[in-house]
């Protein structure tokens, strides 16, 4: 085995969903954390504290080199990352803080993605499955819209037939189970 190229991009994946080849182009969906920090010293105890952190999240896509061609950056502020999938020409993901975004992205040119539309209900999809033609299956949690607070389990269909107008067409919460 000879490595032929390495490549870095910002942020941490969620799994191995966050990432993906098509048509020659890898494509990544990360969180991005950044802290300030305070140092000190009282005596001979020294000490490190975390005056601000920050997250936000990013999509990039690297030729066959791993050199960035196109990205989206700051997206969904103070959010973390839940849950992709890549299908296509199209990429959707979830971010969480009170209530879930649902994106689709334009990836069908490498050097300029889009944002397509953005969905936002309560709750969020820990995973996302293609179902059938315009149909994405959403497993995840509900969440109390003020709060953000995680709830039980939520079982979404959207359907996302025109990516500019997604919506989430069925919903099925089963009380007191949190997980599968």
């Amino acid at each position: 085995i000879e490595l032929e190229a390495e490549g870095m991009v910002p942020g941490t994946i969620i799994n191995q969903f966050s990432m993906d080849e098509w048509d020659g182009y890898f494509r990544i969906v990360t969180t991005v954390y950044s802290y300030t920090y305070s140092d000190g010293q009282d005596g001979e105890i020294v000490w490190r504290s975390i005056v601000d952190s920050k997250n936000y999240n990013a999509l990039y896509i690297l030729d066959k080199k791993l050199k960035v061609v196109g990205k989206l950056e700051n997206l969904a502020p103070d959010e973390r990352v839940y849950s992709v999938r890549f299908m296509g020409d199209t990429g959707y993901f979830v971010t969480f803080r009170q209530v879930d975004p649902l994106f689709a992205v334009d990836l069908s040119n490498p050097g300029n993605p889009v944002i397509l539309g953005e969905l936002k209900i309560p709750g969020f999809s820990e995973y996302l499955h293609p179902f059938a033609d315009g149909l994405l299956f959403g497993l995840g949690r509900d969440a109390d819209e003020d709060s953000g607070k995680a709830g039980f389990l939520k079982l979404s269909m959207f359907d996302v037939s025109d990516p500019t107008a997604l919506s989430e067409i069925n919903k099925l919460i089963i009380d007191n189970v949190y997980y599968s």
